[in-house]
């Protein structure tokens, strides 16, 4: 973003004229939430997002509103661009509060009747941690009484990694501008954000190539919504895609019903569990809906070497195989993975299927696309790293898991980071903490497959598939509650809210469950 604001300013659009669209942006999101009238205070910092903060005291202060500001520098020292906003304002007779030391700072935190506070502080360009009085003012805003609306980024909130610099602004409201940041939605981002409004500042188009060649996305409704094209009237079992899910052990029977629920909950035509003879009944009873086929196991429980031919045969009447949920260890699961892999058939590898290959796992290089599905931990292994170096950085990690063994990354987590073969990158932005819990990541699993096995392409399938997850656990938790969600709730929410996106209702889904993203998520969307 510094370098198509910098691009923007060579191409001729003034400086100025890029802050006066961004503070105009932040009063009209002020004035959205909470009326024409009211009564707000401004902190400012000495940089240009002090700088934005004056526009928006400036504008806010035309409209009507009583505007406090508390500055944290000498006005001398506002020069450039937040210079000439300093000499439109000071001249309004604004109430004017200048902070020099911690106690000053520490008061804004007080009980008062102000309508809400607007952070211009600082930039998302600060490097190392926030020093004071600026530490202790944000820690007075977390901890007071007002709403905070963060311009741009909140202060102190790394822009590219979501870190806290020492301490950040908790936000009721970000206005961001231009294109969102990842330190946004990465690390404690989302919980210092609030809820994220973009205002585009009117780039020269020119200006945008600065930004790369492939720069960061995220998941968008209508990329889903293309990934559900309407059913023939005239479609069967068989042309709905037939799925061959391998997964299931004594120790986890769940994995293998949650896989097979989520893949039927989406549409799949046939789903095929390939599942250890042991429990080949119980997936019976738990889903009658699937065709179970039995694998041969040895007399410890663990699968036999001859059920990889099982495998390989089935693979060959189904559309795509999804392998790996609740298969346990073992030689016999390594040879099954094995077999699986050397299909000609779209493949989606997960949990043990991942932990069977971390010694080898260049075996995953293969001509049929593959989709991985690991968290942290299991990519580690892979990369032979540590799981919270991964985490740490999780939009490196996994375009270079991508590009390293020809596969699409779908890394698990907090946000869902998705990653293809030519290491194009997006965040899922939709999800919750209800689905931190086991089994989640099966039922996504099936979800994955079932789309791969009606057809859709790899890369749309890596990014639709988890938007759908997640969303159908936003809508669960909206109704449900985060606390307390399972990841058998999804399967009511699921084909819910695959039949809203493919209808073009969701954008008012996403309205009705006030969804923190719901302006990023539906860019783009032209509805039904």
């Amino acid at each position: 973003m510094a370098a198509v604001d910098a691009a923007a300013i060579d191409a001729g659009l003034p400086g100025v004229a890029l802050m006066e669209t961004a503070g105009r942006a932040v009063t009209a999101a002020i004035i959205g939430r909470w009326g024409d009238a009211g009564r707000a205070r401004i902190l400012v910092g000495k940089g240009n997002n002090g700088g934005d903060g004056l526009v928006v005291a400036r504008t806010l202060a035309a409209g009507g509103w009583e505007v406090e500001l508390v500055l944290f520098c000498d006005p001398a020292e506002l020069i450039g661009d937040a210079g000439a906003q300093w000499a439109l304002v000071e001249p309004m007779g604004l109430v004017v509060e200048r902070i020099e030391n911690e106690s000053q700072a520490a008061a804004l935190g007080q009980p008062c009747d102000l309508t809400c506070a607007v952070d211009a502080l600082l930039g998302t360009g600060l490097r190392g941690e926030v020093r004071e009085p600026m530490r202790t003012a944000i820690r007075a805003l977390n901890e007071g009484p007002l709403p905070v609306v963060a311009v741009d980024a909140p202060s102190g909130l790394d822009g590219l990694t979501g870190r806290p610099l020492g301490i950040a602004v908790r936000a009721a409201m970000t206005v961001t501008f231009g294109f969102p940041k990842p330190g946004l939605f990465l690390g404690t981002g989302p919980a210092h954000t609030g809820h994220l409004i973009v205002a585009p500042l009117g780039y020269p188009p020119n200006a945008l190539d600065a930004a790369g060649p492939a720069p960061l996305e995220w998941s968008r409704l209508e990329q889903a919504r293309a990934a559900l094209p309407p059913l023939a009237i005239d479609a069967h079992k068989g042309s709905a895609g037939r799925l061959l899910l391998v997964a299931g052990s004594e120790a986890y029977r769940g994995a293998a019903v949650l896989a097979a629920t989520a893949a039927l909950r989406s549409g799949v035509g046939l789903c095929m569990v390939v599942t250890p003879a042991s429990i080949a009944e119980f997936i019976v009873g738990a889903v009658p809906e699937v065709i179970v086929e039995s694998l041969p196991v040895t007399d410890s429980g663990e699968l036999s070497p001859t059920a990889a031919e099982r495998v390989a045969r089935f693979g060959e009447r189904v559309d795509a195989i999804a392998i790996g949920p609740g298969l346990g260890g073992g030689a016999g699961v390594r040879q099954v993975v094995e077999a699986a892999v050397a299909t000609d058939r779209p493949l989606v590898l997960d949990a043990d299927g991942l932990n069977s290959l971390a010694d080898v796992p260049e075996t995953i290089r293969r001509d049929p696309p593959t989709v991985i599905t690991p968290h942290p931990g299991e990519l580690a292994r892979w990369l032979n790293e540590k799981a919270g170096t991964i985490d740490a950085d999780r939009i490196e990690a996994a375009p270079r898991a991508a590009d390293r063994w020809g596969v699409h990354v779908v890394l698990k987590g907090a946000p869902t980071v998705i990653a293809d073969p030519d290491r194009r990158t997006a965040l899922n932005l939709t999800g919750n903490p209800g689905l931190a819990t086991g089994g989640s990541g099966d039922v996504l699993t099936g979800l994955v497959g079932a789309l791969l096995a009606q057809g859709v392409a790899p890369p749309l399938a890596a990014r639709a598939a988890p938007l759908l997850h997640g969303l159908a656990a936003d809508w669960a938790a909206h109704d449900l509650g985060e606390r307390g969600l399972v990841p058998s709730d999804l399967f009511r929410y699921l084909p819910l809210t695959i039949r809203e996106l493919g209808a073009g209702r969701g954008p008012a889904l996403l309205e009705r469950i006030d969804h923190r993203y719901k302006t990023l998520l539906t860019v783009g969307d032209t509805g039904a």
